[in-house]
């Protein structure tokens, strides 16, 4: 297990230019905007996660899709964990914990990644908004899907500024 501050300092030494060069050599192709930010060359973020997939299936990491886990304790034996999924159970040397949040709920989001996380003895922080979709009525704007522009924005409420940001707005059709 990794201390906070080990974590910290192997994220500090993989650089943004030793990712593109890892996500390459699993056949990624990429390409970089004007103003630095990288993208995949065929313009498709899903391209990011099949390299991951396939790489995880060459090296023989078993999946567990679509499986609520309902509990992840330390184990006592050989097997560093002991997962619980309902009333199916197995060990594990290493988990990947990757169960979303609370940003969508809409889409099956919950608190249970939060939750499992504790239990191991991590911190979670408060979790707070980021990036988040604004929905807007009207069916000409799905002729607008798929372009960016940089833009800024302001939220105003009862006459004063309340927040602004400027950055890329991405039009997207859900």
């Amino acid at each position: 297990t990794l201390s906070p501050c080990r974590s910290t300092s192997v994220l500090i030494s993989f650089s943004s230019a030793d990712a593109i060069r890892y996500f390459e050599e699993l056949g990624l192709e990429t390409r970089t905007e004007p103003d630095g930010r990288v993208f995949t060359a065929c313009g498709r973020s899903k391209a990011v996660a099949d390299v991951i997939e396939n790489e995880l299936k060459r090296l023989g990491v078993s999946f567990f899709l679509n499986t609520e886990i309902t509990g992840i304790t330390r184990a006592s034996s050989p097997a560093a964990f002991d997962i619980t999924s309902g009333s199916a159970s197995w060990q594990a040397d290493k988990v990947i914990l990757a169960a979303g949040g609370l940003a969508y709920p809409s889409a099956g989001g919950t608190d249970a990644g939060y939750r499992l996380a504790e239990s191991l003895g991590h911190t979670v922080t408060e979790p707070s908004q980021s990036l988040v979709p604004l929905r807007a009525a009207g069916s000409f704007l799905k002729k607008t899907a798929g372009i960016r522009n940089e833009c800024s924005l302001k939220l105003i409420s009862n006459d004063h500024i309340t927040g602004e940001s400027a950055g890329e707005l991405l039009f997207t059709d859900y």
